[in-house]
């Protein structure tokens, strides 16, 4: 499935792997990171670039191919990002894709810290990304549809900016908070011992 914001260039099937984590290499150019696969744990633990991904507002299609050949990375499995970006009349600042193009987006959430993301729906799962700030693995909530550049609610998923829970819990004591509308719980700290907090319902 096409990336909205990135041309993506597969380099190895993504099923043999364990995790995947985002990384930008020293000497690569501005707008090129990389997903890396990674195998086993421990001392055992081994990683690849699976795919090259590239900014499409600073790289062109032409362009992505032509940087890949001359740095001997493949380029069969090359796919353009989806659509085209437009500001939508009388709205400043407000980008939007092609109405025709709608995006699967997938809510995940840090098993250990409880740290969430969106993340387009693709062949990566939550269950294989590693959580970006205390590289936990991850796991799926529920996958929600919405156009990309909609800053509402998704359909089937939590108010988008809300948090969408009723409490913040302290992930340190445990010290539980009601969760104040419009200020996501991993942004608030504990009010009793400083530490970070993560949205529940319980």
């Amino acid at each position: 499935m096409p990336y909205p914001n990135e041309h993506s260039a597969r380099q190895t099937d993504p099923g043999q792997y364990d995790t995947f984590r985002r990384y930008k290499p020293s000497g690569f150019p501005k707008g090129v990171s990389v997903i890396l696969g990674i195998k086993g744990t421990g001392k055992d633990k081994k990683s690849e670039i699976q795919s090259i991904r590239f900014d499409k507002k600073l790289w062109t299609v032409e362009a992505a191919k032509k940087w890949l050949k001359e740095h001997g990375f493949k380029t069969g499995k090359f796919e353009p990002a989806a659509g085209s970006k437009k500001t939508a009349k009388g709205v400043s600042g407000l980008v939007v894709l092609d109405t025709d193009v709608i995006t699967k987006v997938e809510k995940c959430e840090c098993n250990k810290c409880g740290h969430k993301i969106e993340k387009m729906a693709s062949d990566i799962p939550c269950e294989k990304t590693v959580c970006p700030v205390c590289n936990a693995v991850m796991c799926g909530c529920k996958n929600v549809t919405k156009e990309v550049g909609d800053q509402g609610q998704g359909q089937g998923g939590q108010p988008q900016g809300t948090g969408g829970y009723n409490f913040c819990v302290c992930t340190k004591c445990g010290h539980k908070i009601q969760h104040q509308k419009g200020v996501p719980c991993n942004k608030t700290a504990c009010p009793k011992c400083g530490g970070s907090m993560t949205g529940t319902n319980a």
